[in-house]
């Protein structure tokens, strides 16, 4: 008997499908080559993942562009997030819904019974014994005896008269000595070393230390920083702009100097999974995506075998141009198939 973990409601503008969770683990992202393929620009290419098991689902945000999220609340990245049943998640213009097995979705409403108020509980007065009267009655004398009022004696309850409420507590805040400043600030003129602050607080007052470890700071600082921060480098979507054609060798891609930064560092961003695409249909239309923004119609006729039928709307004011879709199709379509432009302009 195949495991059964639940199901999965999708929810989209095309309609609402079905899927019953049988694998302890499924992706989820725009590539077909995912468990859950969510066809949508907005999708990342390996968007989450959901695990499954007996115990219920639960739902992992890899690092997607545009999130994940329930509600308005964005799922932070790499962390698992257990799916509660009938909740709704939504990536993109998807909304997805955890069913636990077993478990009708919409549930069924179901009338509850109303609950009878219950009967007051009768008031008991406790009354003080013997003892406790006499020695209040001692204490009313002392206090008449010095001089008091009678007024001030508090006068018994009568017997069955509900008791006083009690008095509010009073909570008194604990107070806490002010914390210390920090004894070491740079000065506003910025000659002054931030060195100085991993120094016993003796050298800290020294001015002629502190200009001299400026000294150091300003060699030192940029090369540590790039040093920490060296992976931002090989990184197309954050390296400077005069890294993007050394990047693109690495890849054999050609990359037009008269192009946008912006379309530069997508497509070199996506390389490698365009790359294991490349000749399929899937792996053309991505590109035309990645490079112009623009998302084509692909199709292939069984009257013509081995051509591709490529259809694209450009809107007014793009920067995109015939010349551009035709270089980017017949560069990475299949040697051996042909092509038909079809472009209109909105």
């Amino acid at each position: 008997m195949e495991p059964d973990f639940g199901r999965l409601i999708i929810r989209s503008a095309d309609g609402e499908r079905v899927v019953t969770l049988r694998q302890p683990q499924y992706t989820i992202g725009r590539n077909p080559a995912r468990d859950l393929h969510l066809d949508s620009p907005v999708v990342s290419n390996m968007h989450g993942r959901i695990e499954a098991g007996p115990q219920g689902a639960q739902l992992i945000d890899l690092g997607s562009t545009n999130g994940t999220f329930i509600g308005e609340r964005r799922l932070p990245p790499n962390q698992p997030y257990p799916l509660v049943p009938g909740e709704e998640v939504r990536i993109g213009p998807f909304l997805l819904i955890y069913v636990p097995p077993g478990v009708t979705y919409p549930p069924e409403e179901v009338a509850l019974p109303v609950a009878e108020a219950p009967e007051p509980l009768p008031i008991v007065v406790e009354r003080p014994s013997a003892a406790e009267a006499l020695f209040d009655e001692a204490a009313a004398g002392e206090e008449g005896a010095g001089g008091e009022s009678a007024a001030a004696v508090e006068t018994p309850e009568a017997p069955g008269a509900p008791p006083a409420p009690p008095e509010a507590p009073v909570f008194v805040a604990q107070e806490f000595p002010e914390r210390m400043p920090v004894r070491y600030t740079a000065p506003p003129d910025g000659l002054d070393s931030r060195y100085l602050r991993y120094l016993p607080a003796i050298f800290q007052e020294n001015e002629f230390l502190g200009r001299y470890l400026r000294i150091f700071e300003t060699i030192w600082e940029p090369l540590e920083w790039r040093q920490n921060h060296i992976n931002l480098y090989f990184d197309p979507r954050t390296c400077p702009p005069s890294f993007l054609p050394w990047l693109a060798g690495w890849l054999d891609l050609a990359i037009n100097p008269y192009w946008p930064e912006s379309r530069i560092r997508r497509l070199i961003a996506e390389a490698a999974d365009l790359y294991r695409w490349r000749g399929t249909a899937y792996g053309l239309k991505r590109l035309i995506e990645v490079v112009t923004g623009l998302t084509p119609t692909i199709t292939e006729h069984p009257a013509q075998p081995f051509v591709f039928h490529v259809s694209l709307v450009i809107p007014p004011g793009s920067d995109v141009d015939a010349i551009l879709i035709d270089d980017l199709v017949r560069t990475h379509k299949p040697a051996h198939a042909g092509y038909i432009l079809d472009i209109r302009h909105g």
